[in-house]
């Protein structure tokens, strides 16, 4: 399942992910997740799964176009 900085469900994107190859680069997650817009857009994916499902893994991606 794959939800945006919006909220909004992107099917997509799940498929995309995990179809290609993916080159990773390397984040300063406590930038992410101390900013206040992304708490609270971690609550509002967070929000998003389903009623009293228990994740098996949670991850998060910026996904950037080359160029």
């Amino acid at each position: 399942m794959v939800v945006d900085a919006k909220g909004t469900l992107r099917p997509d994107l799940a498929d995309r992910l995990t179809r290609e190859p993916i080159v990773p680069e390397p984040i300063e997650v406590k930038k992410w997740v101390t900013r206040r817009a992304g708490a609270r857009r971690i609550r509002r994916m967070a929000d998003l799964l389903p009623k009293g499902a228990k994740p098996q893994a949670v991850a998060g991606f910026r996904v950037r176009r080359r160029g």
